[in-house]
């Protein structure tokens, strides 16, 4: 008669790439960035709060995917505060980018012929990783990262805005 003897097996769960990296960023302070935007009249202290977490969810979705993929026009004020705190924002995307995150709007033709599709692009991901987007922030995507910086404009709606609307909006 063999001996068997059971073996137990641990699952871990399967953790994807975006909600690692959005991890990281929760765990990140930026109470300096915050108050600063707050002083500057970029955001009511009410809304402070919201914006910092829809900000890092852009920021996981860009960092995972190394797409440069448009940002809201309600979020990217923050973005632009955290960049002039250049030694926390370099810090936080050498610890949890592994690179420094650039920031360059597309001033030739070629690099403004990118943008298009990105809103499309950052919406989709935002709805894969978190669910529906908040239209109160993410009604305009503007702004692309990455070094690939372009401005678009999209209308946020229950489906993709169309690449027509894309298109129209952002010429």
């Amino acid at each position: 008669m063999q001996n068997v003897t059971a073996v137990k097996r641990t699952v871990v769960p399967f953790v994807s790439p975006v909600m690692a990296v959005h991890a990281r960023l929760v765990a990140w302070d930026l109470s300096v960035v915050k108050k600063h935007a707050v002083e500057q009249g970029l955001y009511p202290v009410s809304e402070i709060d919201r914006v910092e977490a829809e900000y890092k969810k852009w920021l996981a979705l860009a960092i995972a995917t190394d797409e440069g993929i448009p940002i809201s026009m309600e979020i990217d004020p923050l973005w632009h505060d955290h960049i002039i705190f250049t030694e926390d924002y370099t810090r936080m995307g050498l610890e949890v980018a592994g690179r420094y995150i650039h920031h360059r709007p597309a001033v030739l033709d070629d690099e403004k012929a990118l943008r298009r599709g990105y809103a499309q692009l950052t919406l989709s991901l935002y709805r894969e990783n978190f669910g529906e987007p908040d239209p109160k922030y993410w009604g305009h995507v503007v702004c692309k990262c990455d070094g690939r910086c372009g401005h678009v404009s999209s209308e946020l709606t229950t489906a993709f805005p169309s690449p027509e609307h894309i298109e129209r909006v952002s010429t």
